[in-house]
């Protein structure tokens, strides 16, 4: 008994029973008979056997003016008033029959925002007149044959409001749907058509459902959308509501699970650590960084683009980890590397940080540290403190007015180095893994290197002469390929970064493991959030710190306006070699939330450094000039060099790829600068202009 009380409770079944029922008076069939009646949330259902309770003989739908009372005469029979029908019920006793009436007007009590009016069916192009209330139920129809229903309205605001009713309608359909007690099937957060690009770089358009976890895409919308199989079968369900001319309500074949409604339909599972950027590979595109797959996606304008990027920025941290996944699954198990370095002195302890997301690396490091910190470490604590939840801000702060001894610990930076297999293209022509007409796979021997989230590639050719191709991990996915996609080879791994892909072979499965986790550790660490911030979240916990009281800082933006375009422009706060994306008006030193920091990498051409070395110098100058007041240096206020290797630094215009070939601070090449002098405007403006010159003459 108590199991079939959760059941009803699960499923809004209120009330359930063997009753007597019979039409009106004015009804032909005036005769009383048993049934087994169901108060299903906003309708009664009959039959004749409880056991038919899916296939119910009929249905009577609650409206708001519905009126329930007890005729004169027969303390045991009710009359139900719908306004479009007449049904009497009759119990065994008075008691049973005042619950049922309570039972209905409870349930009717809540029918008041229901969406109805009078509108247009339009079937077998004939159009006709109905009154139409939206209730919470389970549908059943009749209709045979192609299930498609288009309703008229008069106007585009009862447009508008029943498209958002449908919606609404949708969502709790697909979550109430099931009548076991079962966790409840993915319901859309956001949904529309997409440009897509395939593996042969072409455009497709595709019908995109965002869930709460996963990222579903198929060919066309009437298919619906992939789910759990068999588990969730909706005998009804309305894939979505275009907003033309009128609605129209796609009904699928009934009790036809959605996961094998689309045999092309693709899940993307999203993890906490996914990035979105804008791109310039087609007009209005964006790419969605998953931990393994890149998804490059194309709106039909700039707003339906920031509306998509806007809902999965807030959608990523709220995501998991896919523990299916045995990549996942090792990276979370992996241990972080810790070192930890003191600084007794009140002098610069000469060290360069640079935001990556919301946190800060060592970007440089001068020649006297370069045995105690390790380029390209993750500033993980400041005397016992976590500077990973801070966020960068904070971090700032507490290193701009520090004390003697100071206390850093870092997480090293993942670094290793071994012979790997590349694939490489076939020679004459264009190949993809997988495709149709691939042949056998070639495969050339490189040594790869890892360190300070940039991997390296060297290889050497028959004829004597070396290649080195290098790239870096901001922005990238990593993913352990099946090999059957490979012609069958095993141990493979794929490094996605923009629309590049670089599958790697490695000797072993341990071998293919060891370099998978590294370069995963690597990214998390570029992008400033992801895994690591996962452990140590767990970290914070064991050692009984209040997880509330920090603000976790992720690797997605806060907002549309902060989205970065891939690997040309941000928007605020700057690496070397970035240009401006926003107005100069809204900019000020020292980088804010919403900032990411990434390498000059455009998708579609890879621009010379010099050039976007020259658009930084040029625009900090700008700037400089034209915001003193508004700028924390000023020429009445100085600002010791500490503070500007924290604050400033991420605004000089220094290569890091050129700089890390030294193993000197950009600061100390600075002859007129002494460590304890203070600096004013002047003092910054000649600053950046040195590591301009400098950047270009070592580029």
């Amino acid at each position: 008994m108590q199991a079939k009380s959760n059941m009803l409770a699960k499923t809004g079944v209120s009330k359930a029973g063997y009753l007597l029922k019979k039409r009106s008076p004015s009804s032909k069939n005036n005769q009383w008979t048993s049934c087994f009646i169901v108060l299903n949330d906003h309708c009664l259902s009959y039959c004749s056997k409880s056991h038919n309770f899916e296939r119910p003989d009929g249905n009577l739908l609650l409206t708001s003016g519905t009126r329930v009372y007890q005729l004169d005469g027969d303390v045991a029979l009710i009359r139900i008033e719908t306004g479009f029908e007449v049904t009497l019920l009759k119990g065994k006793a008075e008691l049973e029959m005042k619950e049922w009436t309570r039972a209905i007007h409870s349930n009717v009590g809540r029918l008041a925002e229901l969406p109805r009016g009078q509108v247009r069916v339009k079937s077998k192009g004939r159009v006709r007149e109905y009154f139409l209330m939206l209730h919470r139920i389970e549908i059943k129809t009749g209709v045979k044959g192609d299930q498609n229903l288009t309703i008229m309205v008069n106007n585009e605001v009862e447009h508008k409001h029943w498209c958002y009713a449908l919606d609404i309608a949708v969502a709790r359909l697909k979550k109430d749907a099931t009548k076991t007690i079962v966790p409840p099937p993915h319901y859309p957060v956001h949904s529309g058509y997409l440009l897509c690009m395939d593996m042969c770089m072409k455009w497709k358009r595709k019908y995109v459902v965002l869930t709460e976890d996963s990222l579903f895409i198929n060919e066309d919308r009437r298919v619906g959308f992939g789910t759990p199989p068999l588990r969730y079968p909706l005998p009804f369900q309305i894939c979505h509501v275009v907003t033309l001319g009128s609605i129209h309500v796609h009904l699928p074949i009934l009790n036809l699970p959605l996961a094998h409604t689309s045999p092309t339909g693709h899940r993307n599972k999203q993890v906490p650590n996914g990035m979105i950027f804008k791109t310039y590979l087609k007009e209005h595109s964006f790419e969605l960084v998953l931990f393994s797959d890149s998804l490059h996606l194309s709106a039909r304008d700039d707003s339906a683009r920031d509306e998509w990027i806007f809902v999965l920025q807030k959608n990523l941290p709220r995501t998991n980890y896919d523990h299916s996944d045995p990549l996942q699954v090792a990276c979370l198990q992996k241990e972080v590397e810790v070192f930890e370095t003191q600084f007794h002195s009140e002098s610069s302890p000469g060290i360069l940080l640079e935001r990556r997301g919301n946190w800060a690396i060592a970007a440089l490091v001068s020649e006297s540290l370069s045995r105690k910190v390790c380029r390209g470490s993750l500033l993980a604590r400041i005397a016992g403190e976590p500077a990973i939840m801070m966020g960068f801000d904070k971090v700032v702060k507490a290193l701009s007015n520090w004390t003697s001894p100071l206390q850093l610990t870092f997480y090293l930076s993942p670094r290793k180095m071994g012979w790997l297999n590349l694939f490489v293209k076939e020679r004459g022509g264009r190949r993809f893994i997988g495709g149709k007409h691939s042949s056998a796979v070639l495969w050339e021997k490189v040594y790869a290197t890892l360190s300070s989230g940039v991997m390296t590639l060297f290889t050497v050719k028959r004829d004597g002469k070396s290649t080195k191709r290098h790239f870096g991990l901001y922005g990238s996915a990593i993913g352990i390929i099946d090999s059957n996609l490979v012609d069958g080879n095993q141990n493979c791994f794929r490094v996605l970064d923009g629309v590049e892909s670089v599958i790697l072979q490695a000797e072993s499965q341990e071998g293919q493991m060891e370099w998978s986790t590294e370069i995963a550790h690597s990214i998390s660490m570029e992008n400033g959030g992801g895994i690591l911030l996962d452990k140590e979240k767990r970290a914070m916990a064991r050692d009984g710190y209040r997880l509330d009281s920090f603000g976790f800082p992720t690797s997605g933006n806060d907002s549309v306006t902060s989205s970065t375009f891939r690997g040309v422009f941000l928007t605020d706060g700057h690496t070397p070699s970035i240009v401006f994306a926003k107005p100069l008006q809204e900019l000020h030193l020292g980088p804010t939330e919403s900032c990411e920091i990434t390498r000059l990498e455009s998708i579609t051409e890879r621009r010379r450094v010099t050039d976007a070395t020259e658009k930084v110098g040029t625009t900090v100058r700008k700037f400089i000039a034209d915001n003193e007041k508004r700028m924390s240096i000023s020429s009445a206020k100085t600002l010791p060099i500490q503070a500007l290797r924290t604050e400033a630094s991420p605004w000089l215009a220094i290569d890091p790829l050129s700089s890390a070939s030294s193993g000197s601070d950009i600061f100390d090449m600075v002859s007129d600068f002494d460590e304890n002098t203070q600096l004013n405007s002047e003092d910054f403006t000649k600053l950046v202009n040195f590591t301009k010159e400098a950047s270009i003459t070592k580029k």
